[in-house]
């Protein structure tokens, strides 16, 4: 969903899948919803994206703030839903983060 949410993050995992670098934050929110926010780029390139992903749902990621307290929640902003992104880079983070929440389970949905 698009707009503000205060966030606690829960975990965090970094790796390569099919040729494209991947960054991910795990966070949940107020109400118990777990989502990721994804910052990727080629193995061979200079096109870094930011994701915020809800399932299997893009949206843009517009900000993050830190709220720098101990036990307080971060906020962060994301923008509109992302319709148009092309399916082999989707599959590609998709399956990055469904391999993610296996070797974490911590992080996962599945808890």
């Amino acid at each position: 969903m698009a707009g503000e949410r205060r966030v606690k993050k829960i975990g965090q995992r970094a790796g390569t899948f099919d040729g494209r670098i991947m960054l991910g934050r795990r966070f949940e929110d107020e109400t118990g919803t777990r989502s990721w926010h994804v910052t990727t780029w080629p193995v061979e390139g200079y096109q870094i994206d930011d994701y915020w992903i809800e399932g299997d749902r893009f949206f843009e990621m517009i900000g993050w703030y830190i709220s720098g307290f101990p036990g307080q929640p971060d906020q962060l902003v994301t923008g509109r839903l992302i319709v148009e992104i092309e399916e082999k880079k989707k599959d590609t983070l998709l399956k990055g983060i469904a391999q993610w929440e296996i070797e974490a389970p911590e992080i996962s949905e599945r808890q």
